[in-house]
């Protein structure tokens, strides 16, 4: 979804009234995460659920498994590197 486009969007100051990042690419999607963490994205960003499976620590192909405990911010590094490897 474009930040134009949503409610929460403040068009007098251009940004998100929730100060949420929303990343065009993945790429950028990855970089955010990896600076700000999985909070930082938007609810209505493309890549949002891919992002948090991730970091969940599936893999790129599939669905996370659900842990009770958080996986290192590292598997998204990780899995981006092997996705970026094909």
């Amino acid at each position: 979804m474009r930040c134009e486009d949503c409610p929460r969007f403040d068009a007098e100051r251009e940004t998100c009234k929730d100060g949420k990042l929303n990343p065009r690419t993945w790429e950028n999607a990855v970089e955010a995460v990896q600076m700000f963490g999985p909070r930082s994205i938007c609810m209505m960003n493309d890549h949002r659920e891919r992002i948090i499976d991730v970091f969940n620590g599936a893999t790129l192909e599939g669905k996370a498994p659900r842990h009770s405990s958080p996986v290192r911010l590292r598997s998204v590094t990780d899995a981006f590197n092997r996705e970026r490897r094909r």
